[in-house]
């Protein structure tokens, strides 16, 4: 009984398996004849028919447009080009905006390798220009230029080299807009500004483009490990607190004269206030009345331009300030020689660890996010009757 039982258990397993394979069996692509046009005029097998496959076989003494009845399937049609009036009105819409922070590099570049006047009065000054005579757009595009215009002759050893330098933060400018990236931190202007002398000067030193005249030999170094050598950073330590009370003194001196001068009623003093026009009158001011600690004083100011969703209380400024501080001191030994960006890549990096450290904590966020829109009305509850 038992031997019966077990015959028939695998009689229905042999079958259901059989059953199974013919299913998959009839899925399979069969074989299909395509008559093609040979001399014989005879059928010719070509195999299973797959899309996008196309057997040629051309008659003898025949032309083009006698295989004309052989259709291509499941073609793919080439990409249509740009039209002309949009890459016009694309020119016309970042061209402004591409011009001004080539004219803001430029001019800081001569002001500070030239001129001779520092690269924080010669940012400031330019930046603080810019407010003064053109829309808030442009003056962040002029400021954003500025900053790779702090760059020194070691990194980038020429005014035309400045000029192609100009060119290169445009267009980085123009990728981090078009991709959003890092909007609303304060010190990312410079970082984009950094970024544009970095691949300056990486292009410069591994295809020997743009060379240093013997005259300005190059000091300029991506890394010095020796800056961190235990006598060194000791040294360095010693610093921090003086960057940290500068940084986070720039950073609440800038806010300040934004929050008192932008609600004049009076244009220009509402220009001086205005967040590029701030930045520049902090670096001004600080590099008159403190010159040695300039640096993390216009350091902090960039800070303070971040977006009121991003720092949004006097604690978290002075928090961020502080990280950027810390910043400052642990990039003593890269981006050597009067790199242009470096300040505000700084600043940059301590609002995002700011940032990145109260989500971590648990910190409850204080950015306002706007209540959910009723979009129907509730529906009452109706009892059933009794």
């Amino acid at each position: 009984m038992t031997v019966r039982m077990l015959t028939v258990r695998n009689s229905l397993a042999f079958v259901s398996l059989a059953l199974l394979l013919s299913s998959s069996v009839a899925w399979l692509p069969r074989p299909s004849l395509a008559l093609l046009p040979t001399a014989s005029s005879s059928p010719v097998l070509t195999g299973p028919a797959f899309p996008a496959t196309v057997v040629v076989e051309s008659l003898p003494h025949s032309t083009p447009d006698e295989n004309s009845s052989l259709v291509i399937e499941d073609s793919v049609e080439a990409p249509s080009p740009v039209p002309l009036e949009q890459r016009t009105s694309l020119v016309l819409q970042y061209g402004p905006t591409a011009v001004s922070v080539w004219t803001g590099t430029l001019a800081t570049f001569v002001l500070n390798n030239v001129g001779n006047i520092g690269p924080i009065p010669a940012s400031s000054a330019v930046s603080l220009a810019a407010a003064l005579g053109l829309p808030e757009k442009f003056a962040l595009a002029v400021m954003c230029g500025s900053f790779a215009g702090m760059v020194r002759f070691a990194v980038v050893p020429s005014i035309l080299a400045g000029g192609l330098l100009g060119v290169c933060c445009a267009g980085m400018l123009r990728l981090f807009d078009s991709k959003g990236w890092l909007v609303g931190c304060g010190g990312r202007l410079g970082f984009v500004a950094q970024v544009a002398c970095t691949m300056q000067f990486v292009a410069r030193g591994s295809w020997g483009l743009l060379a240093a005249s013997p005259a300005t030999p190059s000091v300029a170094a991506l890394v010095n490990p020796s800056l961190y050598a235990p006598s060194r950073l000791l040294s360095s330590f010693t610093q921090l607190p003086s960057i940290v009370l500068s940084t986070i003194a720039g950073g609440i001196f800038m806010r300040s004269w934004k929050q008192v001068l932008g609600q004049s009623s009076k244009p220009v003093v509402k220009r001086i206030g205005s967040s590029v026009g701030a930045v520049g009158a902090t670096g001004l001011l600080g590099s008159a009345l403190i010159p040695a600690a300039a640096g993390p004083i216009f350091c902090g100011s960039f800070i303070g331009m971040s977006a009121p969703g991003k720092l949004p209380t006097l604690t978290s400024l002075v928090g961020a300030c502080a990280m950027a501080g810390a910043c400052q001191v642990a990039m003593t030994g890269v981006l050597l020689g009067g790199w242009g960006g470096k300040l505000g890549t700084a600043a940059l990096l301590g609002v995002v660890l700011y940032r990145g450290l109260t989500h971590l904590i648990g910190e409850p966020s204080t950015e306002l996010t706007p209540k959910p829109m009723v979009t129907h009305e509730p529906v009452p509850v109706i009892s059933p009757v009794q």
